[in-house]
């Protein structure tokens, strides 16, 4: 079953699960996650995530940020932590959670923006995400625009546009 639910909402015992999902890719420790967990959160992140029979198996996180697309200030979802359980690998469940955040987006009315490593172009892509060409951030609106030159850029449910800028820190 997917559910949908603002951040605050979640347990304590639910926010451990998902900590517990995200140590399989960055080996921190259990208490080194949950700490990361409260310092990146927001109490307006949604948390699309998969359960089967009560047991979290895949999760991401949308946090909602200001974007500057063709100089105008919109709102955007970013999506962080995409994580599927070692066991559901190649399962379908990554792209399952995908195109249920793609349907969150369009219900929203906004556009959703994410950064990933090059390796995972073709897996966006062939959900709809759009490679940005030119793409830079700005820790605050009225700061320089800072190229990001380790990460792609995507979007979803944006059309025509020269640039997008990522305002406040890459998290």
């Amino acid at each position: 079953m997917i559910h949908n639910v603002f951040l605050q909402n979640l347990s304590l015992a639910d926010i451990k699960d998902f900590c517990i999902l995200k140590e399989q890719y960055w080996k921190y420790g259990i208490k080194k996650q949950i700490g990361w967990w409260f310092v990146i959160s927001a109490p307006n992140d949604r948390i699309i995530y998969l359960d089967i029979n009560g047991k979290k198996i895949s999760f991401c996180r949308l946090k909602k940020r200001k974007i500057i697309v063709d100089n105008v200030l919109k709102d955007s979802y970013y999506l962080t932590e995409l994580c599927v359980h070692n066991d559901f690998k190649n399962s379908g469940f990554a792209s399952l959670i995908i195109k249920e955040v793609n349907n969150f987006i369009i219900t929203e009315r906004i556009y959703g923006h994410l950064l990933c490593p090059s390796e995972l172009d073709k897996f966006y892509s062939n959900l709809e995400w759009k490679k940005s060409k030119k793409f830079f951030s700005r820790k605050k609106k009225e700061y320089k625009n800072q190229p990001i030159l380790k990460n792609l850029c995507f979007t979803y449910n944006q059309s025509n546009f020269e640039e997008i800028i990522l305002i406040g820190n890459i998290i």
